[in-house]
């Protein structure tokens, strides 16, 4: 009677050689994957606090644009333009106020309308408001120039004047002077909470 022999055949052997290979590769592969994602879950968020930053807005200044414990999205840039949303230190707090006037400028507001360079600008932001102080027999912004403020007609370089939308009530550079650009952490893009007011600035 043939009896049948229990060793391995050269195949086989090739085949489990080729399945150790395989699973090696496949758990070289996970390592590798486990390795980005811890890797990616330091990264990502330093670099995304690198970039941007979230604030929680205080106070009723900027209403009704942005109302107390409103929370947006601040892009870190020094690049600044007029009628930005910007997040500034202000001794050990920050504040979000609005840009009005910037380096090199002649700032004016007369009659509530301002004026830059002797152009009159509008704004938009704010027209409400302006109509409702203006029935009521009052400015929503009460006159004023640069030369009010510092012994200069212009806004020196590396200053902006930052006012509050809600001008009657907001504390802002009418108050505590030009604010320097050293001072401002970036510029509000986003209004994220509360979700039903969310919107892109």
């Amino acid at each position: 009677m043939k009896t049948h022999s229990t060793k391995p055949t050269k195949k086989r052997l090739l085949e489990e050689k080729k399945k150790k290979r395989q699973r090696k590769k496949r758990l070289q592969l996970l390592q590798d994957l486990l390795l980005a994602i811890a890797g990616a879950s330091v990264l990502i968020p330093l670099g995304v606090s690198f970039f941007i930053q979230f604030s929680t807005i205080t106070g009723y200044g900027m209403s009704p644009t942005l109302r107390n414990d409103d929370v947006v999205i601040v892009n870190k840039t020094k690049e600044l333009k007029r009628f930005d949303l910007v997040l500034f230190k202000k001794g050990n707090t920050t504040q979000i106020r609005r840009v009005i006037g910037l380096p090199g400028e002649i700032i004016e507001y007369r009659e509530d309308h301002l004026y830059v360079d002797g152009q009159k600008i509008d704004e938009k932001f704010i027209v409400d408001e302006v109509n409702e102080s203006q029935r009521n027999g009052m400015n929503f912004t009460e006159d004023f120039t640069i030369a009010d403020m510092i012994s200069q007609q212009m806004i020196p370089k590396g200053k902006y004047l930052l006012l509050g939308d809600n001008r009657s009530y907001a504390t802002d550079s009418r108050h505590y002077g030009l604010v320097d650009v050293q001072m401002i952490v970036g510029v509000v893009k986003m209004k994220v909470l509360p979700l039903e007011d969310f919107q892109v600035y």
